[in-house]
């Protein structure tokens, strides 16, 4: 039957209700076929993959975690990996297994020129368009050449510099160079801290849900201006906590005490990525990969709330379809922390892990805490006690660090 003959035998008021929707899904459909189309592509035509991996260390690492959910076997074979080279990446990847495949590609010879077009088209011949589109490639390609034009600048004027100098006076000569501050995120959402998004001081005689995002007194439901750096922050310690399902009821439980204190020992704010609605629920829509990367290094710590749940999340072996956007973010957290173990020597500034007494001992004995400095030195998070000595901990850290 003809679709205006449906149309026709229906009542006015249906009819306009249907072609409206009708009018919907065509838009719909165009906006996603010029969403597909790529034209983005040519941009990245003459950018080295390696050298953007190196300007967008985060990008690549959402990347790898997103693709790591998908059949990476197809990607490695179609970057040029052999079978071999795959099952090695199955066996050592450590949770990791596209980050394993790129390690694997870089000691290869042939694949030192590959090229970012390269790689976003192999994405788009597998149909991973939902990797196309969660992760900010458009933007870290304007941050890479934003970077090699200054860099390209500052080369041109001391290379000029050194040759007036030799010119006048081939003595010596002393060259101050002043840049803007690197930008460590180029989203919407960059700056410095939020005091809206980071929780302080929550009243007992008004309960108010654990994981919402509040100002100290009085509250701002909303959105507040960034704070200019001029301004001394009110908070003695600011951390990021992280959790699974398995442990939600005690993390939300440490986190009242931790911005409550029951002594005088200082104020610690409190993040929390869980909340259904509010700055960060928003902010987490709309730019994951950037504002997670940007309240990482924002915060002061990270504060994991280890259990069987979350050990498995970490390790990418926790399928709940319930906890999908958990997962990636804990997983996204975890690997930004551990990168920034390494690149300090293993020396650990950043991670100070909690975990409840009823899965202390199943995970003192997970072999990712047993045989790894990161996750090593745990609190016991079950006792008030515990948690204020570990806070008192914290903040005498930051203050001997000279924050």
């Amino acid at each position: 039957m003809a679709e205006n003959d449906i149309i026709s035998k229906m009542k006015p008021e249906n009819a306009a209700v249907f072609k409206e929707l009708q009018a919907e899904v065509e838009e719909s459909l165009k906006n996603e076929e010029d969403r597909r189309s790529y034209k983005w592509f040519e941009d990245a035509s003459s950018i080295n993959f390696w050298d953007y991996r190196n300007k967008n260390y985060s990008i690549i690492t959402w990347f790898e975690i997103n693709e790591d959910n998908t059949k990476w076997e197809l990607l490695a074979e179609k970057l040029g990996l052999g079978y071999q080279e795959i099952q090695h990446c199955h066996k050592f990847h450590r949770g990791c297994p596209t980050r394993e495949v790129f390690s694997r590609l870089e000691d290869k010879e042939e694949s030192k020129d590959l090229s970012l077009k390269n790689v976003l088209e192999i994405l788009e011949e597998l149909g991973h368009h939902d990797i196309l589109r969660v992760v900010p490639w458009q933007e870290g390609i304007e941050k890479f050449r934003n970077d090699c034009s200054n860099s390209t600048d500052v080369h041109k004027k001391v290379s000029k510099l050194v040759q007036v100098k030799h010119k006048y006076d081939p003595a010596s000569f002393t060259l101050s160079v002043h840049q803007r501050p690197e930008i460590l995120v180029g989203a919407s959402n960059e700056g410095v801290i939020d005091q809206g998004c980071i929780s302080t001081n929550v009243s007992h005689a008004s309960p108010q849900p654990a994981l919402s995002v509040l100002q100290s007194s009085p509250p701002i439901p909303q959105l507040t201006p960034s704070i200019p750096q001029s301004t001394p922050s009110v908070l003695d310690a600011r951390v990021l906590m992280v959790f699974a399902q398995d442990a939600r009821a005690e993390a939300l439980k440490v986190a009242d005490q931790l911005r409550n204190p029951q002594l005088p020992r200082g104020k610690i704010g409190v993040l929390l990525l869980s909340e259904p609605a509010g700055p960060v629920a928003r902010q987490l829509r709309i730019d994951p990969c950037n504002s997670i990367h940007k309240w990482f290094k924002q915060v002061d710590f990270v504060v994991p709330v280890l259990s069987p749940q979350f050990l498995r999340q970490i390790q990418n072996r926790d399928w709940d379809s319930n906890c999908v956007d958990e997962r990636r973010y804990n997983r996204f957290i975890y690997r930004l922390t551990l990168d920034h173990y390494v690149h300090k020597g293993s020396r650990n500034y950043k991670c100070r892990p909690l975990c409840p007494a009823e899965y202390f001992s199943e995970v003192m004995q997970s072999e990712l805490v047993k045989g790894f400095g990161l996750l090593q030195v745990v609190w016991n998070c079950s006792s008030e006690n515990k948690i204020e000595d570990f806070a008192k901990v914290i903040i005498s850290e930051l203050k001997c660090r000279g924050r």
